[in-house]
Formats: C-alpha cells, sequence, structure tokens
C-alpha cells in the first residue's frame, strides 16, 4: 500500500505528468501532494500538501515522503483515505 501512495509523486516530479503530485501556489510556494490513488492524502486537518519554499526543497521533502512511507508513518493515512473510498463506494450502490 505505501509504494501506491508514494511512486505517483516521484513519477510526477520526475516529468510523467498523468499524477500531478504537486502545485505552485499563489505565493510562490510549491506545494506537494501525496496521494493514494486519485485522493490526496490529508497530513493535517484542511492539509493535503506540503508547502515549501522553493525548488531546492523538493528532491529533501520528496526523501522524506519516501523514507517515511517505507517506515510505515503513513499507513494510517492511507488506511484513512482507503476507508473513507470504501464508504463513498458504499454508498454510491
Amino acid at each position: 500500500m505505501r509504494v501506491l501512495a508514494v511512486v505517483p509523486v516521484i513519477l510526477s516530479h520526475a516529468g510523467f505528468e498523468l499524477f500531478g503530485g504537486g502545485f505552485v501556489g499563489v505565493d510562490g510556494k510549491i506545494n506537494l501532494v501525496v496521494r493514494y490513488g486519485s485522493k490526496p492524502l490529508e497530513f493535517a486537518k484542511g492539509k493535503n500538501a506540503i508547502e515549501l519554499a522553493n525548488e531546492g526543497e523538493v528532491a529533501d521533502a520528496l526523501r522524506k515522503v519516501r523514507e517515511d512511507a517505507e517506515l510505515g508513518e503513513l499507513d494510517a493515512l492511507i488506511e484513512q483515505q482507503a476507508h473513507y473510498s470504501r464508504r463513498v463506494t458504499q454508498k454510491s450502490k
């Protein structure tokens, strides 16, 4: 499950825009979005992006996200998103 959350972000920042792993805000800051499937993970209440001051921080942030995913530190967020997605799917049936 962890790989599913991290791979789209890494691919996006490697130039594969299929996954859309971030955006530049109106303040010029880079916002890195980590997704599980097509839904962004919410790291804090109402915050579904990691805000970075400049491009130089992107590589370090990606390494940290990957490390956290490998250590299982994103598992709770991924499980929350999976649970939410299952609930939405069941309601639509």
